[in-house]
């Protein structure tokens, strides 16, 4: 079965007003970029409300007075995700998806991608060490990141319109690349908090478009790389802080019982135990092996495919 087969349903059910948190963890050499992909894929295909796109007015859109096309008005899709790279370059991504949507979504969705180290670079040519950015591992340096990514956040969902079947969709490749390149793990919990947790909406209609935040991080082999171990507590916390607040937990692993061609690695999918759930209610973990074919990540429980003998 496919990856959207396994979760789709989860993902895309409505919210009570608060954003979804899907965490992708790798470990050891396995990655989790394909099933992000996959993921942003089926989430922009999704089938919207009746109503389609919406038509959102240019005083909404933040168009200058001067600019000619300000007095008209624009369609904002119904479907839009905000991907922010922070390893690998949003070309691949937006590469990998550009067709997809053209094959899918019928003008619905919409797909815009934010590069950190194409920002980064752009910063760091231009600066001089008066500036007081001796490198890019600076608590300064990580200030200006911050402030850039919630900028790109800010202006991603103010384009959003609340309307009837709105879905938005936050995507941060990896949690561990920013960490490097200067931000706390208390400033991460911050930002995610923020997103999860959406401020009252300011339209007429009262409404809270649906969110989704598909956030990514590399933990290697248990915690023992440098910038995950148990040296640094305050990061082994934020990631259980991300556990507690996801509705779903996707962990990658290579094969526990060796390397075979015919498969990727293993896939965990956890539904941590709601606040609300009775206290007898367990968290739920399905085990698959999975395997990444063409632009599709298929999944196959244990014992159910002759790719693993």
């Amino acid at each position: 079965m496919n990856l959207n087969t396994v979760v789709g349903d989860h993902l895309l059910s409505s919210t009570d007003g608060n954003g979804k948190l899907c965490l992708l963890l790798s470990h050891d050499t396995a990655v989790y970029e394909p099933i992000l992909c996959d993921l942003i894929g089926q989430l922009l295909k999704s089938p919207v409300a009746a109503l389609g796109a919406v038509v959102v007015p240019p005083s909404a859109s933040g168009s200058s007075s001067g600019d000619c096309s300000a007095s008209m008005e624009h369609v904002v899709p119904a479907n839009r995700c905000l991907l922010i790279t922070t390893q690998k370059s949003s070309r691949m991504y937006a590469q990998f998806l550009t067709q997809f949507l053209k094959t899918h979504s019928s003008g619905h969705s919409e797909l815009i991608t934010v590069s950190v180290a194409e920002w980064a670079q752009g910063v760091l040519a231009g600066m001089s060490n008066a500036d007081g950015f001796l490198s890019p591992f600076t608590p300064e340096f990580g200030n200006a990141l911050l402030r850039h990514i919630q900028t790109e956040i800010d202006k991603f969902l103010s384009t959003t319109s609340s309307g009837l079947g709105t879905k938005e969709t936050v995507a941060i490749e990896n949690l561990t690349a920013l960490l490097d390149m200067g931000l706390t793990p208390r400033e991460l919990e911050r930002l995610l908090t923020r997103l999860i947790r959406p401020a009252p909406p300011k339209s007429a209609t009262g409404r809270i478009p649906r969110r989704l935040v598909l956030v990514g991080c590399h933990v290697g082999n248990n915690y023992t790389d440098p910038f995950a171990s148990d040296l640094e507590p305050a990061w082994v916390h934020c990631l259980e802080f991300l556990k507690a607040r996801s509705s779903l937990i996707l962990e990658v692993r290579s094969l526990a019982t060796g390397y075979t061609a015919s498969v990727d690695g293993e896939l965990s999918i956890t539904e941590p135990q709601p606040i609300s759930a009775r206290k007898d209610t367990a968290s739920v973990t399905r085990l698959f092996h999975y395997r990444c074919e063409a632009k599709r990540v298929m999944c196959y429980p244990p014992g159910t495919s002759n790719l693993v003998t």
